[in-house]
């Protein structure tokens, strides 16, 4: 009887439920920490910006990347012929006030998403998984260069994300062949290749292991090349979290910097920078 008046007791205790809603709550925070907000099987970008602008800096790459997306991903010409016709049988009248209207309205939200965390300059950007990532980001990085025109202020780099895995070599691994499937055949045609890896806020991957352990699994069918390779496999760590991404041009490009981009355009074989020493 003792035993099951102490239970009920327990039970009722008002302060026991807070102790159990808080114990919950703070794993569910500290899992929220550790993997910065993204998902598993997430895809999207991670940017770049100055300091104490995290959210202008994601506001106008958002602008940026709708504008892209639009114009990559148009919608159907029967949408647009349709639409045409619909205004054409609107008296004049009628389209102003009309297009007076459409000026009053919000800018649509976008498909966009942004993911804030706590690690300063740094903001990540998620993507409908329909989108190519690497080709809206490529675009943009393209235009930078040959126009010499951006719509950014605070943004330095805009990178695509292909997946996110959890920051575990084995996971990683399983990720960069998942993505990397097309050049690890006998008849992918040769190519060269580096890694470009970073470990934030994590003690549990090594970078030199993982290093190894990815160029292991492309040395098999190409070479290594650290001045200017074709393709470039990148793997980031944050914290929990591994995002992972096979990218065309990253040196030409600038590593996806777009104000260097702007200020410098392509880095090309020319402008390589010659080997210290």
């Amino acid at each position: 009887m003792d035993n099951k008046d102490s239970k009920r007791k327990a039970n009722s205790d008002p302060d026991s439920k807070s102790k159990k809603n808080k114990s919950y709550m703070q794993k569910k925070a500290d899992k929220a920490l550790a993997s910065m907000g993204l998902e598993i099987g997430m895809k999207g970008f991670y940017i770049t910006g100055e300091r104490g602008r995290e959210r202008k800096c994601a506001k106008e790459v958002i602008f940026l990347l709708d504008k892209y997306k639009d114009k990559l991903y148009p919608q159907s010409t029967e949408e647009n012929e349709a639409e045409v016709e619909e205004k054409e049988e609107k008296s004049i009248e009628d389209s102003i006030q009309a297009e007076l209207l459409e000026m009053k309205k919000k800018r649509p939200e976008s498909v966009f998403k942004p993911i804030f965390t706590d690690t300063e300059c740094i903001t990540f950007i998620q993507s409908p998984p329909e989108f190519d990532v690497v080709k809206i980001a490529m675009n943009i990085m393209q235009d930078c260069a040959t126009t010499k025109s951006k719509d950014t202020r605070y943004t330095s780099r805009i990178v695509p994300i292909e997946a996110t895995c959890k920051a575990d070599i084995q996971a990683i691994e399983k990720t960069v062949e998942s993505l990397a499937q097309g050049y690890l055949n006998k008849d992918a045609p040769q190519t060269t290749f580096m890694i470009e890896t970073k470990v934030r806020n994590n003690q549990s991957v090594n970078k030199d292991q993982l290093i190894q352990k990815v160029a292991s699994v492309f040395g098999k069918y190409h070479k290594v090349d650290l001045k200017n390779p074709k393709l470039v496999i990148l793997a980031e760590v944050f914290r929990g979290v591994c995002v992972v991404s096979i990218l065309k041009d990253f040196v030409k490009l600038r590593k996806y910097n777009i104000i260097s981009l702007y200020t410098d355009g392509f880095l090309n074989k020319e402008n390589l920078a010659p080997k210290a020493g």
